[in-house]
This record gives structure tokens, C-alpha cells and sequence, in this order.
């Protein structure tokens, strides 16, 4: 197809508009086919530096307008090629075409058309000197941009209105005071000093002779600001160099002091625990009303008759106690529910058990529940053993509460002489290797019985196969009983009382599962019954017992209790159930109630010597 333009341009008036336009109209002929065209078309228009199509560069466009009407030819076409193309030279324009409907390439009209330059150009090069005043330039429209370096001069600046260049500087030891309208200075001479050096005094370290100083306080020979105060019930005995208080438990005078006395019995399964404050939490049987009971002291002596104390659930505990303190400093208990014949456990949520909202789980029912001892894994896991009839079970909780319901009663020993008629006992503890160990015996009602030590392979005693071992040297008979506890250096100690011959034994084991035993030491031989067995802080052991009626206390001043020389005390002249704990002084307490199976109070005895002498 064949196109012919017959081609001519105007440019738009600058007359009229207070701002020039950067387009022109471009008016032109155009023939199809030797016949005047009509109809929409699509018109491109680029200028080049040269007429000719080989040598020429472009210098704009492509421009495209796009349907352009055409009527007989004749045709009228805005083209705009911005602000910055035309000036002193000739240009020539390159004009294509197409029909709108098409979206093929551009037909090129030949020749290119010339542009001349013309002194009323849309681009104006030159404008006539002060024909711009300030008047005509609106606030803001010159920038930094468009100004060539070096255009403006010091003497165009109004000194009076705009701060020349500084274009001094004060010599050393002067300095600027102020700035001229010209940009000089005005100096000032700097104030003279007379510091020669910063030196360190006592308490302080640092200093310097030269350049900057600084200097800090030495806390070696500096009290550091106190950080903290003592915890109830404790003094403050010093100030380490930190600021951290150094405090001591508030010191009590060796005192027996009742702490539960109601109408009827009470005391039997009497545990001592020391809560994370250092203060003791005593739990007990009461008879009247029949209960598990819980007593919070508030000092070290539970002095003043001011402690919580909390029936934690009624009709339960006649077939045993067992209480361990949790290491978030809360009770768990485990004791017999007569009404439901269950074994239960409180779940204490205080330090005190109080408040009646304690969280009460029944670990399992139907048997024949007694003997209870319990113990903490190394994960602070329960493990609880008990008789069931002839046999020893055991139950390790899956988690620190024992609830959910879903642990699991499993028989470590299937007929170890536990009589169903009651009388004997479980002392249930963690050896060194993180396993229960549990020593029992089948003392029925103070008739003979054999203690024996079983000793678990796995943390659940599960599948039978547990090794169980005669203590053939710790055999009871008569008025005996047993406690046990494991020693300084990680094998269990077995203290016997035999009230026949007023004398307390030891016995340590030479093996952690007592196969092998060292041979049997005298404690003491004013004492028997009521038996209760700690370590002190240099890992010799603290027992508890009855002498008569006389509540006792020796301290062992070796790890096996050997050379019959240890310090025995007389406490209180009434005697009964007994257990035995160090307070947060590191001085013994003792919690017992007087007669048998239980007085009618329950008493605390808070030492005021290491050995309650």
C-alpha cells in the first residue's frame, strides 16, 4: 500500500498563554493509493541531526499519535518533542504512518521535512539582561540545581540578610566568639586551667597525667550501695562487697513449743518438712476430728501460737502418712481414705496447704493399703511404697502432682513377711544411681521380723525381678524398730532402736543394695523407739529417739557413728512420734507428739546448738 504526503507545519501561538507549550500542530496531505485518504491513522514523527536516512542520528521522538481523524486527505496532527530539542540548528523530522486498525509496522514518508530554526522558536536561548527581576521568579522555583557553580559572587550576597562563608580561624589557645557580616572572626583568648593531672585517692582507681581522666570507685575497699534485704526471719549479719546482704536465721534459744492441741489425739506419722523459706511445715494424723492435718510455722521455733494450721481432708490417714517437700517449696501427701479404701494424694497449691482448694487425686482403690513411705526421684518425681498385703508395691508418679489418673501400682516384690495385720514398715529412698531402694520389714504387733532391702532396677520397680536382700545383721525382734538414710558417701545407713536394752545401732552398707555390711556400731545406750535420722551439714548423722520417756537427740561425730563417743542430748522429758529436720540456721528441729500411738498435742523443739547442747 502506498502512502503520499503533501506535508506542512505551524507552530502553536506563544502569545496568548503565560507559559509557553512545548507541541506544535502539524498539518499535512495524505494520499492512499493515488487517492485522497480518509478514515483514522496512526502517525509517528522522529527528528533527526541529517536529512539523509543513513547518516542521520536521531536527536527525539519516537512520537506516536494515535487515531488521527483524515477527511479527503487533510489532516491536522499535535506533536510535542519536549522543551530541550529546538535551538540554533536545522533539524529534520522523519513522519510514518499507518492505519489505526493496523498493528503492523510504520510506513516512512519520504523526504524527511526540515525544521528551521526561527528567532521566535519555542525555546528561547537568550533573554534580554534585567528583562527577569525578582518579581518575575515565584518563591521557590530556583534551586541549587539550577544555578552553575561559581554564577553567584560574594558581591550579589545581602550580607545584611544572609551569613557569608567563615573565611577565618582562631590561632591555638583562642577561640571563636564571633562571626562578621564579611565572614571574619572575633577571637578570644581561652581561659587559662591549672589541673595537671587526676590522681586516684584511696578507694578509687584510675587517674591520668595527660589527655582524658576518669576515674572509679574500688570496691575492694568501698562499700558497695545495699542491693537486697534478709528474708523473714532472718538478720542481716553483713555486706559482701557487691552489696549483697549476708543474713543468718534469727537465733532462738533451745524451746519446746506445742503446736497443735485439740481435744483429741494427735501426732501419729509425724513428718517434718523445711519449706523453700527455711521455716517448718509439720504434717501429722489427728484423731479428733480424724484427719490428714498440715501446720505452716512462721519462725524457726513455731513460737507465739500464731501458725496455720489446716485439716487438709477428713477421715483419711489412718493407715499412714508420707509427706515430701516439692523443690517449688510445696507439700505433696500421700495417705490411706478409709470411707473410699483409696490411696490419696494432696496436692498442695501453698506453702501451707490452706484454703481448702487443695487438689485431692486418688491414686488407686481395692487394696490393702499401709506402711506408706515416700521419696523424690532426681527428676522430683514421687516414688511411693506401701503394703499390699504380704507384698510391697510401688508407685512412681509420671508427674510431680501424681495426677491424671493415670499412674500405675506395680509389684516390686511379690511376698516379702509384711503381715496383713499391720505393725510393720517401709522407709522408701534414691541411691546414688537415681533408683528406689526400699527397706522393709515383718515386724507384726513387736513380734520378730527381718528387714530387708529392695533394691530397684529401673525407676519403676516394674516387672519383679528386683533384688532383695536380707540385712542379716538387722533382724528385729521384741521392741525394735528401724529407720534408714543414705550417707555421706552414697550408701545407705540402717539405724536400729531396741527398747529391751535402751540402744540405738548402726549399721552402714557396704554395697549401695546392702548385699555386703560393715559391722554393726553402738550409738547410744539410752534410747530405743521413736526413730527419726538425718545428715548434718558435714554429712555426720543426727538421730532422734525415745530414751524412756525422754525425747533425745545424738549427733554423730563421724560418718558411721563409730567409737561410742557421740553427743547425746535430752530434749523434752515427754516422748513420742518423732522426725527430724535441719532449719535455715543449719540448727536441728524436731517435731514429736507424746504418748502412744499419739499424745493429745503435737510439739516442735527448735535447737539452739548444732548438737541441741
Amino acid at each position: 500500500m502506498r502512502y503520499l504526503g503533501l506535508l506542512l507545519w505551524v507552530l502553536a501561538s506563544p502569545t496568548v498563554h503565560a507559559q509557553v507549550s512545548n507541541a506544535f500542530i502539524y498539518q499535512g496531505v495524505l494520499d492512499q493509493s493515488g487517492s485522497p485518504a480518509s478514515g483514522e491513522y496512526d502517525f509517528q514523527f522522529e527528528l533527526f541531526d541529517d536529512p539523509d536516512f543513513v547518516a542521520g542520528m536521531s536527536v527525539a521522538g519516537p512520537v506516536t499519535v494515535m487515531d488521527q481523524p483524515v477527511a479527503t486527505g487533510n489532516f491536522a496532527v499535535p506533536v510535542d518533542f519536549g522543551m530541550d530539542v529546538f535551538g540554533i540548528v536545522d533539524l529534520w523530522m522523519e513522519v510514518r504512518v499507518r492505519e489505526a486498525s493496523s498493528s503492523g509496522a510504520f510506513t516512512v514518508l519520504e523526504p524527511r521535512q526540515v525544521l528551521y530554526a526561527v528567532p521566535l522558536a519555542v525555546h528561547a536561548l537568550n533573554v534580554a539582561p534585567d528583562v527577569v527581576g525578582g518579581a518575575q521568579i515565584a518563591d521557590g522555583t530556583v534551586t541549587a540545581a539550577d544555578l552553575a557553580p561559581n554564577t553567584i559572587a560574594a558581591a550579589s550576597v545581602d550580607s545584611s540578610a544572609l551569613q557569608l562563608r567563615v573565611n577565618e580561624s582562631c590561632a591555638a589557645g583562642s577561640s571563636v566568639r564571633a562571626i562578621n557580616s564579611d565572614g571574619s572572626v572575633v577571637c578570644e583568648t581561652d581561659p587559662g586551667g591549672d589541673i595537671t593531672s587526676v590522681n586516684a585517692g584511696t578507694g578509687l582507681t584510675g587517674g591520668a597525667d595527660a589527655g582524658a581522666a576518669s576515674v572509679s570507685v574500688d570496691f575492694s575497699q568501698v562499700q558497695a550501695r545495699l542491693q537486697a534485704q534478709c528474708p523473714a526471719g532472718q538478720l542481716l549479719n553483713g555486706i559482701d562487697a557487691s552489696g549483697q546482704p549476708l543474713c543468718q536465721a534469727v537465733p532462738f534459744p533451745a524451746t519446746s513449743t506445742v503446736i497443735s492441741d485439740p481435744p483429741g489425739p494427735v501426732g501419729s506419722y509425724n513428718t517434718l518438712l523445711i519449706g523453700n523459706d527455711g521455716l517448718p511445715v509439720i504434717v501429722f494424723l489427728s484423731q479428733s476430728p480424724l484427719g490428714v492435718v498440715v501446720v505452716k510455722c512462721n519462725d524457726l521455733a513455731c513460737f507465739g501460737a500464731d501458725e496455720t494450721e489446716t485439716l487438709v481432708d477428713v477421715d483419711a490417714g489412718s493407715g499412714g502418712i508420707a509427706a515430701v517437700m516439692r523443690s517449688n517449696g510445696l507439700p505433696l501427701l500421700v495417705y490411706r481414705h478409709g470411707p473410699s479404701d483409696s490411696l490419696r494424694v494432696a496436692d498442695c497449691n501453698d506453702p501451707a496447704c490452706s484454703g481448702g482448694d487443695e487438689a485431692i487425686h486418688t491414686l488407686v482403690s481395692g487394696l490393702e493399703f499401709g506402711n506408706l513411705s515416700m521419696a523424690l526421684d532426681n527428676s522430683g518425681l514421687p516414688v511411693i511404697a506401701f503394703r499390699n498385703g504380704s507384698q510391697l508395691n510401688v508407685i512412681h508418679c509420671n508427674d510431680a502432682s501424681c495426677s491424671g489418673g493415670d499412674e500405675t501400682s506395680r509389684i516390686a516384690a511379690p511376698s516379702v513377711g509384711f503381715s496383713t495385720g499391720g505393725g510393720s514398715r517401709s522407709v522408701a529412698l534414691i541411691g546414688n544411681d537415681g533408683l528406689p531402694l526400699i527397706f522393709i520389714d515383718g515386724t507384726v504387733d513387736f513380734s520378730s521380723g527381718q528387714v530387708r532391702a529392695v533394691k530397684c532396677n529401673d525407676p519403676s520397680c516394674a516387672g519383679q525381678d528386683e533384688e532383695i536382700n536380707e540385712v542379716s545383721a538387722f533382724s528385729l525382734s521384741g521392741a525394735q524398730e528401724f529407720t534408714a538414710i543414705i550417707g555421706a558417701d552414697g550408701n545407705p545407713l540402717l539405724i536400729r532402736g531396741d527398747d529391751s536394752v535402751s540402744s540405738v545401732e548402726l549399721i552402714r552398707c557396704a554395697t549401695d543394695d546392702c548385699r555386703f555390711l560393715d559391722p554393726p556400731e553402738t550409738v547410744t545406750n539410752t534410747g530405743a523407739l521413736a526413730l527419726s535420722a538425718i545428715l548434718s551439714p558435714n554429712g555426720h548423722p543426727m538421730i532422734s529417739f525415745c530414751a524412756g520417756q525422754t525425747m533425745s537427740l545424738v549427733s554423730c561425730n563421724d560418718s558411721i557413728c563409730a567409737g561410742s563417743n557421740e553427743s547425746v542430748a535430752a530434749l523434752d522429758d515427754v516422748c513420742g512420734y518423732s522426725s527430724l529436720a535441719l532449719g535455715s540456721d543449719g540448727l536441728p528441729i524436731l517435731s514429736y507428739s507424746p504418748g502412744e500411738p499419739a499424745g493429745l498435742y503435737t510439739k516442735v523443739h527448735h535447737c539452739a546448738t548444732p548438737i541441741c547442747r
